[in-house]
């Protein structure tokens, strides 16, 4: 601006334009106040620079530069237009994108002053009127989610006349992007009316009389009838988002992807899918009101549009790949055939993240469309898919048909392709040999306890480490196993006891190095096993490139046992990228539960991530990579600068906490538990952090990752009904602060529901983890972290749910065993199951997370989870007593059963999590006291 030569030609200005127009702040990330003071200091320049020019003689033109090759996506770049619309144009679009981050921030008032401040100038222009009347809507839709049914017809009602303005009606028909936002917004608008009535069906009442005409006229139904009204509404806006999603189709064909709006033809695809899908849902669970046969176009309208997204790289779209396997499971005459030919045009790498999902269809009616996808990746992809189609297939059970053959032969093909010369198998077996004897020897006897007492088969095995006691085991079991078939179970269970514990007394520590495993060095010398990549290098986000990933170039000799039930064994591998990599090999569990929670984690972080209150505060969940190798086998979670909290111990009779529940009342309970409190300093976590840090900001940041970090993993395991949160099962990262959760054996309630001593509480807030946070303690950073985190949740349960469906299709060993438990159990539960379902359990965990998703109160939900596991015993009441609080003094006893806002349910979860009461009657071994 100082150099009056840069003012003589428009390519200075225009160069300096274009800059600004594509570099702003974060819409998400960043802040208001950041937003305005760059906006506010550009539209002061733009003033000076207009000041500047305006002094000039008016006679001297400015010089156009012809080779000037000026694009900007905000309209900057008509070079027909003089300097002083272009200066007018670049001010409009730069308050217009701050318009659309404040909106996404729901900061609306700045929004709305700002809406105010750009209508009248607006008008000037036809293209700038569509883009504000459009920005409006935009703004109306995000507020109306959170007013009341009434307050939201009537917020949105007002969209209407504007988005029927006839003086933008020419500038739509030219204009392809402002046509599909049209039709997008008008069909959102209707949809958000007939969802309102839907939830309030007398909120017209609530509202003047010619609004409730208006609604009526929109419907197009002369009816009065509620349910004809909402049906219409949503009739309308399908019409509306499809034809936006056909505008889009009709612009793709013509041209290469590189000139069409990909960003806006996505949209118009996955709007439409979202609309249809949600009614999908509503008619599976017999709520929906649209007239059934236009429900039957919208499956194959879900899978068509879907995966014409995913052919454009949609991240929305791969997310949401699980659900259109639910689909494709529910409606197979619509879209079998469709998702079949689709499917082999779309880049396989874009399934990866799914690879779980799809091997669960591998012995289904559905496999034909997966197979192609399946194929391509163990092509390309080998080391991406041969540990999931492992585990998968020892329980693959093909039908006897034609179909079931063929299903049959895809998979033997895969497997010879996947595993030549038996390298991985091989390695797995190595795994094994770091399993201790006794641990072997202990799943065995629980398998064989199972088969004994029904059919008397015996699983011909054989028990690696049992050289020791072989004959012993020969004595009692017979040669191979051959008195197994007439054995009693009594008598089975008492030898087995007997030789377990003889077991464990003469175990010695097992050796510290991996040669003390004898077929470790066979398995791993191998010239073919030394070119395997490292795993967890697939995360499904991105094309791999496998020539880029770290090799096994061997194994530390060293081996680290910890203090687990398991005794999982640390080992080191070496990678040829001259990094060392840690992994956590178990054995003896089906750790597919835990790699499918982690996988939910990583779902959530990308909720978080697309949630602007979330991301700003970097809340995102710690995960780790779980490799299940076999259904009893190793896994191999990374688990890299982490060190253990404590360690679990303590044992005690149930009987007596039968005893207690029963006979202690609230004041005995919560005295005894303040007594045991008082034996521990009440700030041993709050000294820790204080000796790692070495300044008392260092104190302030690493407690505050640790409390934002804390705050995100309770509400994240609530959702998962994650139990057994003692000690143990946390991890704190000694750099940062921040908390890791391990091992979810106990997941989806299953801690309420079948320990002995059930757990009351949705997480762990003891408190040690209070009195870090003084002086707020659980009111402050703690409290905001989980309203932010269920509120992000709440937004999008679909997508969870969805990813939640591999429980269904393919349970693990656990939740097998879980249901045989609740089948022998029994109780009033069974007459609210449709017991011939083949997968009745899983749905009913799942539903059990969609109703903490919808704003059911916690205490409901656990004495709920009682009743299922515990409706028989006699300490049931007082269980269900204690865990629904009294409305003396507890908040969760004062609200409703459901329909609880996010500030409300993490009251309620506050209150149960530091009841005194549930914690003075918790087992021993969580160790509610610290």
């Amino acid at each position: 601006m100082t150099k009056q030569g840069n003012l003589s030609s428009q390519a200075p200005l225009k160069r300096l334009l274009r800059i600004w127009t594509n570099r702003y702040p974060d819409a998400k990330m960043d802040p208001m106040n950041i937003w305005d003071d760059i906006i506010t200091n550009r539209c002061f320049f733009l003033n000076k620079i207009q000041e500047k020019l305006s002094g000039l003689q008016q006679g001297d033109s400015m010089e156009v530069d012809e080779d000037e090759n000026f694009s900007d996506k905000m309209e900057v770049e008509n070079q027909e237009e003089d300097i002083y619309s272009l200066i007018r144009s670049c001010k409009f679009s730069m308050k217009m994108k701050m318009i659309e981050s404040a909106r996404k921030q729901n900061n609306f008032s700045v929004a709305m002053k700002l809406l105010k401040e750009l209508h009248r100038e607006s008008k000037t222009r036809e293209d700038w009127l569509m883009k504000w009347i459009h920005s409006y809507c935009r703004f109306s839709h995000s507020r109306s989610q959170t007013q009341s049914s009434s307050e939201q017809i009537l917020t949105v009602l007002k969209t209407i006349s504007l988005l029927a303005d006839e003086s933008t009606s020419s500038y739509q028909s030219k204009n392809s992007l402002a046509f599909r936002n049209q039709n997008i917004l008008l069909g959102i608008t209707y949809n958000i009316i007939a969802s309102a009535l839907s939830n309030e069906p007398t909120c017209l009442a609530q509202i003047e009389e010619s609004k409730a005409k208006k609604v009526l006229e929109l419907s197009g139904t002369s009816s009065e009838d509620t349910e004809k009204v909402i049906g219409g509404l949503h009739k309308k806006a399908f019409e509306y988002l499809f034809k936006a999603a056909q505008r889009a189709e009709e612009e793709v064909q013509p041209h290469t992807i590189e000139h069409v709006n990909v960003a806006g033809i996505i949209d118009a695809y996955m709007t439409l899918v979202n609309f249809c899908d949600k009614h999908l849902r509503k008619e599976e669970e017999s709520t929906s009101v649209i007239d059934t046969v236009e429900l039957r176009t919208y499956p194959a309208l879900v899978v068509d549009k879907m995966l014409k997204a995913l052919k454009l790289n949609s991240k929305e779209a791969r997310l949401k790949f699980p659900r259109l396997l639910q689909i494709l499971e529910r409606y197979p005459e619509e879209t079998l055939d469709l998702m079949t030919k689709e499917m082999s045009s779309i880049p396989c790498w874009q399934f990866i993240g799914w690879i779980s999902q799809m091997m669960a269809l591998l012995d289904k009616d559905e496999a034909v469309a997966v197979q192609h996808t399946v194929a391509e990746i163990a092509d390309n992809y080998p080391q991406a898919i041969i540990y999931p189609f492992m585990i998968s297939s020892e329980n693959y059970s093909f039908k006897d048909t034609s179909a079931g053959h063929k299903k049959k032969e895809f998979v033997s093909r895969i497997k010879s392709k996947l595993d030549q010369g038996g390298v991985v198998q091989d390695f797995i077996n190595a795994l094994e040999q770091l399993s201790n004897p006794e641990l072997l020897f202990k799943d065995w006897t629980d398998d064989e306890s199972t088969q004994i007492p029904g059919l008397g088969a015996f699983r011909k095995k054989f028990i690696l480490g049992m050289y020791t006691y072989g004959k012993e085991f020969d004595k009692h079991f017979g040669k191979r196993g051959s008195k197994l078939l007439t054995m009693k179970y009594s008598d089975f269970n008492n030898i087995a006891v007997c030789l377990l514990n003889k077991m464990k007394e003469e175990s010695k520590p097992p050796g510290e190095s991996l040669k003390s495993a004898q077929p470790w060095d066979e398995a791993t010398s191998k010239v073919e096993f030394l070119r395997n990549e490292l795993e967890g290098q697939y995360d499904g986000k991105g094309k791999p490139l496998p020539e880029y990933h770290a090799k096994i170039t061997g194994f530390d000799e060293r081996v680290k046992v910890m203090a687990s039930i398991r005794k999982p064994k640390r080992i080191i591998i070496r990678g040829n990228d001259e990094r060392e990599y840690p992994f956590l090999v178990k054995g003896g569990e089906d750790l597919r539960q835990d790699q499918r929670i982690e996988q939910l984690f990583e779902v959530m972080n990308i909720i978080l991530s697309q949630d602007a209150a979330c991301s700003q505060r970097n809340m995102r969940l710690k995960t780790y990579h779980v490799i299940p190798m076999t259904t009893r086998g190793p896994r191999a979670p990374q688990s890299e600068y982490i060190t253990w909290l404590t360690k679990i111990t303590g044992k005690q009779d149930v009987s007596a906490y039968m005893l207690m529940y029963k006979r202690a009342n609230r004041t005995e309970a919560v005295t005894s538990h303040r007594n045991r409190e008082s034996r521990v300093p009440a700030d041993l976590l709050r000294r820790a952090f204080l000796r790692m840090s070495t300044t008392p900001e260092a104190f302030l940041a690493l407690r505050a990752h640790f409390a934002s970090s804390h705050a995100l993993l309770c509400v994240s395991h609530w959702i998962l009904g994650i139990g057994d949160r003692h000690l143990s099962n946390f991890m704190i990262h000694m750099e940062t602060g921040g908390m890791v959760g391990i091992d979810f054996g106990h997941a989806f309630g299953s801690a309420t529901q079948f320990l002995p001593v059930p757990e009351l509480m949705p997480f762990r807030l003891t408190r040690q983890f209070i009195n870090l946070m003084l002086p707020m303690k659980e009111t402050g950073l703690l409290y905001s972290v989980m309203v932010h985190a269920l509120r992000a949740f709440r937004s999008d349960p679909g997508l969870l749910l969805s990813t939640m469906d591999v429980f269904v299709k393919e349970p693990s060993l656990d939740w097998k065993n879980f249901e045989q438990k609740m089948l022998k159990k029994g109780g009033s539960w069974t007459r609210e199951v449709n017991m011939t379902e083949i997968n009745w359990y899983p749905l009913q965990k799942i539903n059990y997370a969609k109703r903490k998703l919808a704003g059911a109160n916690p205490a409901v939900i656990t004495c709920d989870e009682l009743r299922l596991g515990h409706e028989k015993s006699a300490a049931f009441e007082c269980f269900v007593s204690v865990a629904r609080g009294s409305k003396d003094h507890n908040i969760r006893a004062q609200e409703p059963e459901d329909g609880l806002s996010e500030e409300i349910q993490v009251k309620c979860l506050i209150d149960q999590a530091t009841d005194p009461n549930v914690l003075g009657r918790t087992w021993i071994g969580w160790e509610p006291w610290m």
